[in-house]
């Protein structure tokens, strides 16, 4: 079968959408499948060209930056990819198309079935389910009879956790099924030999430096625990985002700044690899949360998880066995658990051996590309 996969982003360019869709077309691939990416293009990535046995279009769209993406970027993409749509699925012979966000790939989704009657999946990931987002709440509510409208003549709408699927079925009457992200568990592993569990211990954070992340209280917390610990940590932050100068002065009023460690943004997924394999504990303080790739990546490596008890964070972190969930309205809890592990590297690396086994044995990437192509059939 012939898959198009439409999403505003696509590694090296943005978060953990556009690595899913990047896992799901290679998988695909890998299955028999043929799948062309249409994307939209930043910097050096533009035009045509064959990544990892996937043709990706990235199409001119605007795009300053490939750790964020603003409303008139993505209605840009959404023209430009309007405009090529026809001529895309007919040179490439699309017989199946697997839409990206309600927004903006939605509408791409809806409007290949109008031009060529090519069914399509939408693949809702967090943010474009009304609730996730607070400030975008009059967005949602004024696109809501285009979102209708686009579930309706879907083949399927796909959640990736069960806790947006709830968020989803809560607002629109639209049935939506549940379809987990995946790990490459051979590619993220824990390093070999032992780690030095006795001195100063990484903390780790990945991500974009935006409000649903909650950065600006990780650093208070980070701050109050100082004091608490008796062992010396480190604070690394890998991402950028639209707080990320704010961050920095934050960081800097709290004096932070022998502790927090700045990685910017990385696209080497052997860098991004070998941070996870040198930390002791990932954090994810996010308000809200699809599936994050990171929690799944980083129990590949081995890293116990301390996150906040949320849609998608729940579903991946056992607590009390393969991390700890806290409560966003009890700060203390955070600091609590992550004391625990602090003091505790046994039960850190218990925890860690527990979480990779979880996730290795449910989260896979080849599974999920062949549930999307069930859809199909």
């Amino acid at each position: 079968m012939n898959f198009l996969l439409t999403n505003y982003e696509y590694p090296p360019v943005g978060g953990g959408g556009g690595t899913a869709a990047a896992h799901l077309a290679r998988e695909l691939v890998h299955l028999g499948h043929k799948a062309v990416v249409l994307t939209a293009a930043w910097g050096p990535y533009r035009g045509l060209r064959t990544e990892s046995g996937v043709l990706v279009y990235r199409l001119p769209a605007g795009r300053k930056r490939p750790d964020r993406s603003n409303l008139l970027e993505m209605v840009r993409f959404l023209l430009a990819g309007a405009m090529s749509l026809r001529s895309l699925l007919r040179e490439q012979d699309i017989q199946a198309h697997l839409a990206f966000f309600s927004f903006p790939g939605g509408p791409l989704g809806l409007w290949g079935w109008y031009l060529e009657k090519v069914p399509y999946v939408v693949s809702l990931r967090g943010g474009d389910v009304p609730g996730t987002e607070p400030q975008l709440a009059f967005l949602h509510q004024v696109l809501r009879p285009l979102r209708h409208r686009i579930f309706a003549l879907s083949r399927a709408v796909v959640a990736n956790s069960f806790g947006l699927k709830e968020m989803s079925e809560a607002v629109d009457p639209f049935p939506v099924k549940v379809i987990p992200n995946g790990v490459d568990c051979d590619f993220f592993c824990p390093a070999k030999g032992n780690k030095d569990s006795r001195g100063v211990a990484r903390l780790l954070f990945v991500g974009r430096f935006q409000p649903q992340k909650n950065l600006f209280f990780l650093l208070q917390q980070v701050s109050c625990l100082r004091s608490l610990s008796p062992r010396p940590f480190e604070l690394h932050l890998v991402g950028d985002g639209p707080q990320g100068e704010a961050l920095r002065r934050e960081a800097a009023r709290l004096g932070l700044g022998d502790v927090v460690k700045w990685h910017g943004w990385l696209t080497d997924k052997r860098e991004m690899r070998r941070l996870y394999q040198s930390a002791h504990v990932l954090l994810n303080p996010s308000l809200y949360e699809g599936l994050p790739n990171v929690v799944l990546e980083a129990m590949a490596c081995g890293l116990p998880v301390v996150a906040s008890k949320v849609v998608g964070n729940t579903e991946l972190v056992a607590h009390q066995k393969t991390g700890f969930l806290f409560s966003l309205q009890q700060p203390e809890e955070f600091r609590e658990f992550l004391k625990t592990l602090l003091e505790n590297p046994g039960l850190a690396e218990f925890m860690g051996k527990m979480g990779r086994e979880r996730v290795c044995q449910l989260f896979s990437w080849k599974k999920a590309a062949m549930e999307y192509s069930r859809l199909f059939d």
